[in-house]
């Protein structure tokens, strides 16, 4: 193989670069290009930089005190995220929950049957009770007497006689002094 066609990894292009001239030396196209007798040199092997993995994704590694920052920020907001997901999840278990509560406290048919039934039951005995009433010769008296020798209105009493002892007793209404 032709090494002036040799692809060169990341690694060899970094140590070129921050080695300078002695890099280019140190390379096997260098060392067989610069002297006859030299012997071709392995290049150096740089010990790779560290690298910041969250689950799925990979940070570059870090280089300076910008990139640090950089790097800090992106794991906050990286496990930011994670949180977030988490939350999700619960807010759609308990949405799952409260639409099963919300079905569970809902009435079914046979219990709105049964209360149906209740509620008529109710309303037959309310009108028997509202007929009696009006059936009574007192009904509807303190609204609507009114005195043909003085006028007044509301003040009205009935007689009532007690049956045990025969006395009469007045019960009604009478004017505010």
């Amino acid at each position: 193989m032709d090494q002036s066609k040799k692809t060169l990894t990341q690694a060899e292009i970094d140590a070129m670069l921050s080695k300078g001239p002695q890099a280019q030396a140190a390379t096997p196209k260098a060392a067989s290009t610069s002297s006859p007798g030299a012997i071709a040199q392995e290049p150096r092997k740089i010990a790779e930089p560290t690298q910041l993995v969250h689950k799925e994704a990979q940070i570059k590694p870090v280089t300076s005190i910008e990139d640090e920052s950089l790097s800090a920020t992106v794991a906050d907001l990286a496990q930011r995220v994670a949180q977030i997901e988490l939350d999700i999840g619960r807010l759609g278990q308990l949405e799952r929950a409260l639409a099963d509560w919300d079905s569970a406290s809902e009435p079914n048919a046979q219990q709105l049957r049964s209360l149906a039934k209740k509620l008529q039951n109710l309303i037959t005995e309310v009108e028997g009770i509202v007929e009696s009433l009006l059936a009574t010769p007192a009904y509807g008296a303190r609204r609507n007497f009114r005195c043909n020798h003085c006028g007044s209105q509301r003040t009205v009493a009935a007689v009532l006689r007690c049956t045990q002892c025969g006395k009469d007793s007045l019960w009604g209404w009478w004017p505010q002094k």
